[in-house]
């Protein structure tokens, strides 16, 4: 089994607990806040449905976390394996009013330092 599939599972399991749990807390708060003895018990449709939405966004979540996750690792693998062209640090090249900044900031060689231009 892959690795996506096992934490697919895993996920899954996690948002039936989170749902479930969800409803539990939305229906005992519920009862705690607003209803008193003598009265009957309301639905537990509105409380059920609210789980299934928790769980559901709960779901959403960690797969989308999950998705850019594997997508991270297929770019930087791609990445690796495709050899570097320019050969240089890696940078992008400078475009003309950048190569034009970085030579009118540079200093004159001290009398102190050999020039390299001769």
């Amino acid at each position: 089994m892959e690795k996506r599939d096992q934490r697919l599972i895993e996920y899954i399991a996690e948002a039936v607990l989170v749902g479930w749990l969800g409803y539990l807390f939305l229906y005992q708060n519920y009862l705690l806040y607003t209803w008193h003895r003598g009265l009957p018990l309301p639905s537990k449709s509105p409380f059920i449905v609210a789980g299934i939405v928790l769980g559901a966004l709960f779901f959403w979540y960690e797969w989308s976390r999950l998705e850019k996750e594997f997508e991270k690792k297929d770019h930087a693998v791609s990445e690796s394996t495709v050899p570097a062209v320019s050969g240089g640090s890696g940078s992008a090249p400078l475009t003309d009013t950048e190569a034009g900044d970085a030579l009118a900031n540079q200093k004159p060689p001290s009398e102190n330092e050999e020039s390299l231009i001769p």
